[in-house]
């Protein structure tokens, strides 16, 4: 959004064309040189301020300088957490990373209260810590022993497969609305390239047909996207769902910033409470999720208490 000139009435097309792959059937883009752009001013539909777009694409050229220079890019170093906003002190305030360190290429966590680390005791006196595996091996293992309950496996994979096949049929539904859009527009080329010759030049008969002319190009662009055969979706096999929930872990810790997503999405905020038995400290962790991604809208029940998960 920060670099679209749409924003301050700017609008540039065909500043691509595209040409076919020697030997083979389809075709690639390929960047036109300048000199052909097609450049529209509309100064009165921008909104937003000059002078604030030029600031921010100072901002933008001050810092790729910074990187060329040998700087790291904004966010670089950074590590994301599968429970990052999603795991919350019995306070209320967040689960953070208190301390950190690299051990043989690994690195090693350790999370506790976000209010306790920055505030102290006034604000809560929990200074428990625990290892981000362990939180992430608990919980997970929770959850994953919830949805190992016989039949909603069965359930969720035939949820896919449903979707699957109403997916197959969207692309025959959008190429024939393309096709009228297509008709559409070349109808209305002809019309108004019919109304030129017939009263002479008009300003904005000139600036309609380009209108439709780029409308156009977008609607064979996109039309010749779906002429491309789409690669066939392959339903998962129950044996695959049971593998993938069973290493529940490993799969969402290899990406860890959409695993993260779908935690927040389907499984809320889960709360760690500080438990102390004897000489032994741990967390008990609260939460509930959502299984209606398994379950016809209709037959669906409320998210159910997840069982909860200690920690040393």
């Amino acid at each position: 959004m920060l670099l679209n000139e749409r924003y301050i009435g700017r609008f540039v097309w065909n500043k691509r064309k595209f040409v076919r792959v020697p030997g083979k059937k389809n075709r690639r883009a390929v960047e036109r040189p300048a000199s052909e752009w097609r450049i529209l001013d509309r100064p009165e539909l921008a909104i937003i301020e000059a002078a604030t777009w030029a600031k921010v694409q100072e901002r933008f050229a001050s810092h790729r300088q910074d990187c060329s220079a040998g700087g790291r890019p904004l966010g670089a170093g950074r590590h994301s957490h599968l429970f990052s906003g999603i795991a919350r002190c019995s306070c209320g305030a967040g689960m953070g990373v208190t301390s950190q360190h690299l051990k043989a290429g690994v690195r090693y966590v350790q999370m506790g209260c976000a209010a306790h680390a920055s505030r102290g005791n006034a604000i809560c006196s929990n200074a428990l810590t625990v290892s981000e595996r362990k939180l992430n091996a608990a919980i997970l293992g929770a959850l994953r022993d919830e949805l190992l309950v016989p039949g909603l496996l069965r359930r969720f994979v035939e949820r896919v497969n449903e979707r699957v096949a109403s997916n197959r049929a969207k692309p025959d539904q959008e190429v024939a609305r393309l096709d009228r859009g297509i008709q559409e527009a070349e109808r209305g080329i002809r019309n108004l390239t019919d109304s030129l010759v017939q009263i002479g030049f008009s300003e904005a008969v000139r600036e309609r047909l380009q209108e439709e002319e780029r409308r156009l190009v977008d609607l064979r662009s996109a039309r010749m996207s779906l002429a491309r055969p789409a690669p066939t979706a392959k339903p998962p096999s129950g044996a695959q769902v049971e593998g993938y929930v069973r290493d529940l872990l490993g799969t969402l810790e290899a990406d860890p910033e959409r695993g993260r997503d779908l935690l927040r999405r389907h499984l809320g905020t889960v709360t760690l409470t500080p438990r102390i038995e004897g000489a032994r400290r741990y967390y008990h962790a609260a939460g509930a999720f959502d299984l209606s991604v398994a379950l016809d809208p209709e037959n669906g029940t409320a998210p159910e208490e997840s069982p909860g998960a200690k920690y040393a």
